[in-house]
């Protein structure tokens, strides 16, 4: 388990897989330039970066608290 995944697992109680998702970021050009990118979400991902993008407020809590995981562990 990498060092991200295991933090996100141990804040929201939870296994948090890892694995590629079917759209697009920025994050492609971070790492082109060198730089390590956890790109992390627990939204629904046929709705993320569309017209119908939306989230709950259950899932946004649990991105607040990966963000700060990550943030203050890594």
């Amino acid at each position: 388990m990498v060092e991200g995944q295991r933090l996100l697992s141990a804040v929201l109680g939870r296994a948090v897989p890892v694995g590629l998702g079917r759209f697009a970021t920025d994050g492609g050009y971070f790492v082109e330039a060198g730089t390590p990118c956890i790109g992390f979400s627990p939204a629904w991902e046929e709705v993320i970066h569309t017209v119908d993008e939306r989230i709950s407020i259950d899932l946004m809590v649990d991105a607040f608290a990966g963000d700060m995981a990550l943030g203050l562990g890594l």
